[in-house]
């Protein structure tokens, strides 16, 4: 990996770059609660409408960017960051206006939670692509990668327990507060790491060219479709997120509607699963590191299969079951943890640096895909079938992925021992 400065300049650019991430990405993970309570607790959407509106979501996180990202050009990705966190800062507040105000409608709702999503998608293309340099080394960005997952999975417990707690005393409002706050703080921290980035503040979008744009859509693209591994980790995570979709849509319905449970108790199993995200972030590493990438890849999708057929067995138990719907989650949460950090890590390992970027957002598109699918078909199937059918069907299919995904990856030649023998470019 090439060296950004001294050893101490880049020590202390990655502590200014993740001490305001680290608030950041925490209360970034309120965002599906409160837009579970929005639409389905103050809108009172049926389960159809819930399930389009996680469609659009996944769609907007995944599409915009494609598009966009080419348009980046020669600039800064650090100050890039920076005002795409400026922007999610003012439209948060601007939805939290309309929630206390009480002029929050469906319509608003969903063009808000469009928006948020395309400029988190955004915000996350550039974030991947700049980790690398943030790490320093191979060893480092591992460790980087787990700590994400790490602050994401705290995130999940600490903002819907929070929010739900809010929302029942006064307004989800003021937990909105709380996240522009925290874009208010990345915004400031990501200004100082662009100022000592040492990179071309000055170059910006418009130094694009149109040849260049449609050159960088398509060497993305080509990276998916040429590249084996690649192609594969994206194939697989496509079908891991198509039935996480499917229960992100079913698991509200069923606790919040068919089970008749107050927004507390869904506070309190969205954060006591997500517990498992914890657990999973600070052993995943030490895992993918010894098991291998590849490996940890499919086995944490077979894992995860069993899980989601567990859990659509527990949901015909009733309110009951509740409880045991929390371990399960919380084990589905390790899993995912594990199957992230190896494949972040594998893109970030085989990919050139300079295609980074396109091709995580180039491979979110695929994988996203899956959700959006999931997404509505979950809705459907909740309406149709119930969530044990559901969740029972997905994972029969998460498992057929990573069955295929095991043969597949085998006949690369970069693959032994079920690791990747490839270095940082």
């Amino acid at each position: 990996m090439t060296e950004i400065g001294s050893s101490k300049v880049q020590t202390s650019r990655s502590r200014m770059f993740w001490a305001g991430q680290s608030v950041s990405v925490v209360c970034d993970q309120g965002w599906a609660f409160i837009w579970a309570l929005i639409l389905v607790d103050l809108l009172r959407v049926n389960e159809s409408w819930f399930g389009a509106a996680n469609a659009l979501e996944y769609v907007a996180l995944a599409v915009i960017p494609l598009f966009v990202t080419p348009l980046f050009g020669r600039a800064n990705l650090f100050g890039i960051m920076s005002l795409l966190d400026l922007a999610r800062m003012v439209v948060t507040l601007l939805v939290m206006a309309g929630v206390l105000l009480g002029w929050i409608n469906l319509g608003w709702a969903i063009l808000g939670l469009v928006v948020m999503s395309a400029l988190a998608g955004l915000f996350q293309s550039a974030f991947y692509a700049v980790l690398p340099d943030v790490a320093g080394s191979k060893e480092n960005l591992t460790r980087d990668n787990a700590r994400l997952s790490v602050l994401i999975s705290t995130g999940g417990v600490v903002m819907p327990l929070l929010a739900g707690v809010i929302a029942e005393a006064s307004s989800p409002a003021w937990t909105m507060l709380m996240i522009g706050l925290a874009y208010g703080l990345s915004y400031v921290t990501l200004k100082i790491v662009t100022r000592s980035s040492g990179e071309n503040d000055d170059a910006d979008a418009d130094d694009v060219q149109v040849d260049d744009y449609l050159l960088q859509l398509r060497r993305g693209f080509c990276v998916v479709v040429r590249d084996r591994l690649v192609g594969s980790a994206t194939g697989l995570a496509a079908t891991f997120n198509l039935v996480a979709g499917m229960t992100g849509t079913i698991v509200p319905v069923l606790v919040l509607k068919r089970w008749g449970l107050s927004a507390q108790f869904f506070s309190i199993y969205t954060s006591a699963a997500t517990v498992g995200g914890i657990l999973g972030g600070l052993v995943a590493g030490w895992i993918v590191n010894r098991v291998g990438v590849v490996r940890s890849l499919w086995c944490s999708t077979a894992a995860a299969a069993l899980l989601f057929i567990c859990m659509g067995m527990v949901s015909a138990m009733g309110p009951r079951g509740f409880l045991a719907l929390i371990i399960l989650e919380a084990l589905v949460a390790v899993a995912t943890v594990m199957f992230n950090v190896a494949n972040g890590t594998l893109r970030q390992l085989v990919v050139s640096r300079d295609l980074l970027a396109q091709t995580f957002t180039t491979v979110r598109v695929v994988a996203s895909l899956g959700s959006a699918l999931g997404a509505a078909l979950g809705g459907a199937v909740a309406t149709w079938g119930g969530s044990q059918v559901g969740l029972g069907i997905g994972g029969a299919i998460a498992m057929g992925g990573a069955a295929v995904a095991a043969n597949f990856v085998r006949c690369d030649s970069r693959v032994a021992g079920g690791d990747v023998a490839e270095t940082l470019r």
